[in-house]
C-alpha cells in the first residue's frame, strides 16, 4: 500500500507562531473575503500546492499520530491557528499508521466549528483544495454539517485539485456550526486549503467562540419531579475547548429558564421544562457573554414516562473500542446472547457503531467468540457474508446506526439493502 512519502524529508518549511487572537488574520488564515460573486466565509491555508502551513506537516505520519483527529477535538475558526491545530492529512481506514487495522477500527476526523451571525438564505459549500489523493486507494469522504451527511467518492475526482461539496440545505444555522470530515473507505488525502463559501454576499461570521453547541433537542421520555409533576428534558449538548468553566444561558420562547456552567470537554445538560399534552413549537436559544451562541426551533411532544432501564446505554463501548461489545439483550452468565455483528470473520466477533452494515445476528457471544449466526434476507442468494468495506459482495446489509433502537431487552434496526425491519413486530425481533 502506498504511503504519503512526499510528506517526509521536506525542506524549507515555513513555521509561524500561534496567534491567539479573536480573528487571526495572516497568510494562512482568511476570513470574510469575496471572490467574484462568491462570499468566502473563512479559509484555512493558502492555495499554493503545499500543506506546509498545517499542523504535523514537518513530521509526516509521526506528526499526525501525535495529534490524532478525534471527533470532538474541534478546530475553532477565528481562535485556533492552522499551523498548530489543523492536521495536514486526513487518513482513511486503510492507513494502519493512523491507528486503524485488524485490532481496531478507529475513524479519524477533521472537525471544525464556526459561528454565523445569521442563518444562510442561499446555498453554502465546503471547498477542499487538495495537494494529493492516495493514488491506489482514493477515499470516500463523508462530510457532516451539523449532523447532516454528504458522501463524496474521490475515485471519480482523481485529477481534481479542488473539490466543492454542496452542504445540505438548511444544514447551517445562526450561531454555532460544526463540520466534520472523515474517510469512510480508502486511504488519505492531504490539504492545500479548506474553506466554506456562500452565494449570500451579506452572510458573515459572528464573534469567534471557544465553545460549540453540538445539538439541542427534547428527550423522547418524560420524568416526574418530587411533586409528581411531569417534565420534559431539553438537552443542550456543548463542547467547551478552554480549561475554565463557562456559564451559558438557556432561553425558551424569549424567557431565560436557566443558567448552567459547562466544564471543559463535552457535556449534555438537561433543562427540565413542564411537559405538554399537545404538540408545541418551542424557540430555544443558548447565549453566552457575546450573544446568541445557538438557536433552534423545536417540537415538544407528549411522551411516555422514563423508566430506570431507559438509562441503560447498550451502545456504550461500541465505538473505537474492543470488538467483543454487542448491543443486544442478555442475562448475566446466559448461554444465549442475541446481538448484531458487523466485525470480520475468523475469531473476531462483535459490533462497532461506526461500521454502517451488519452481517447478521449471532446467538452466542462471549469474549471474542460468537456462534449460530442468522440473517433475514430475500432476493439474490449469497454463500459469502461480504465485508464492511464491500457489503455488496455478500448477504451483509447496510444500516443506519442512528436509526437503530438499542435498549434493555431489545435491539432493532432496518436492513436497508432488503427493507427488512429487524425489530418489534417482525420474525427477527430480539
Amino acid at each position: 500500500m502506498s504511503k504519503p512519502k512526499t510528506h517526509l524529508h521536506m525542506k524549507n518549511i515555513k513555521c509561524i507562531n500561534p496567534l491567539w487572537l479573536a480573528f487571526p488574520l495572516c497568510a494562512h488564515f482568511l476570513i470574510g473575503s469575496a471572490s467574484g460573486k462568491e462570499n468566502i466565509l473563512f479559509q484555512l491555508g493558502v492555495v499554493n500546492g503545499s500543506f506546509n502551513e498545517f499542523a504535523g506537516s514537518s513530521d509526516g505520519e509521526r506528526g499526525y499520530v501525535r495529534r490524532l483527529g478525534d471527533r470532538d477535538k474541534l478546530f475553532m475558526v477565528g481562535v485556533d491557528d492552522p499551523a498548530m491545530g489543523w492536521n495536514y492529512i486526513l487518513p482513511g481506514p486503510l492507513d494502519h499508521w493512523a491507528g486503524v487495522g485488524y485490532w481496531s477500527w478507529r475513524i479519524n476526523f477533521s472537525p471544525l466549528s464556526f459561528t454565523l451571525a445569521e442563518a444562510p438564505e442561499k446555498p453554502c459549500a465546503l471547498v477542499l483544495d487538495l495537494v494529493d489523493i492516495h493514488p491506489d486507494h482514493p477515499p470516500v469522504i463523508r462530510v457532516e454539517a451539523n449532523g447532516q451527511q454528504v458522501d463524496v467518492d474521490l475515485s471519480k475526482r482523481m485529477n481534481d485539485k479542488q473539490v466543492r461539496i454542496k452542504l445540505p440545505q438548511n444544514s447551517l444555522c445562526k450561531g454555532s456550526n460544526i463540520i466534520r470530515m472523515h474517510s469512510r473507505f480508502g486511504s488519505w488525502i492531504t490539504f492545500d486549503a479548506v474553506s466554506v463559501v456562500s452565494n449570500d454576499a451579506t452572510l458573515k461570521l459572528a464573534k469567534p467562540r471557544t465553545l460549540a453547541v453540538q445539538n439541542i433537542y427534547f428527550s423522547n421520555k418524560e420524568q416526574k419531579n418530587t411533586e409528581g409533576e411531569r417534565q420534559s428534558a431539553l438537552v443542550v449538548d456543548v463542547i467547551n475547548r478552554i480549561d475554565s468553566e463557562t456559564p451559558l444561558e438557556i432561553w425558551v420562547d424569549g424567557k431565560k429558564v436557566q443558567t448552567h456552567t459547562f466544564p471543559r470537554g463535552r457535556q449534555a445538560w438537561e433543562v427540565m421544562l413542564p411537559a405538554e399534552i399537545v404538540v408545541t413549537k418551542r424557540s430555544v436559544q443558548v447565549r453566552d457573554a457575546k450573544g446568541v451562541l445557538a438557536e433552534k426551533m423545536l417540537i415538544q411532544k407528549p411522551a411516555g414516562l422514563q423508566r430506570l432501564s431507559d438509562e441503560v446505554n447498550l451502545l456504550a463501548g461500541t465505538c473505537n473500542s474492543r470488538w467483543m461489545f454487542t448491543p443486544g439483550p442478555a442475562m448475566p452468565m446466559s448461554l444465549m446472547r442475541i446481538a448484531p455483528e458487523n466485525e470480520p470473520a475468523r475469531w473476531k466477533s462483535g459490533y462497532d457503531y461506526q461500521v454502517e452494515s451488519i452481517v447478521g445476528f449471532g446467538h452466542i457471544h462471549e469474549w471474542t467468540m460468537c456462534g449460530l449466526l442468522t440473517m433475514p434476507h430475500h432476493g439474490a442468494m449469497f454463500v459469502k457474508a461480504g465485508d464492511r468495506l464491500h457489503p455488496d459482495n455478500g448477504w451483509r446489509s447496510r444500516i443506519d446506526p442512528k436509526e437503530a433502537v438499542a435498549e434493555a431487552g431489545k435491539y432493532s434496526v432496518t436492513l436497508l439493502d432488503t427493507g427488512i425491519k429487524a425489530g418489534k413486530g417482525s420474525a427477527c425481533a430480539y
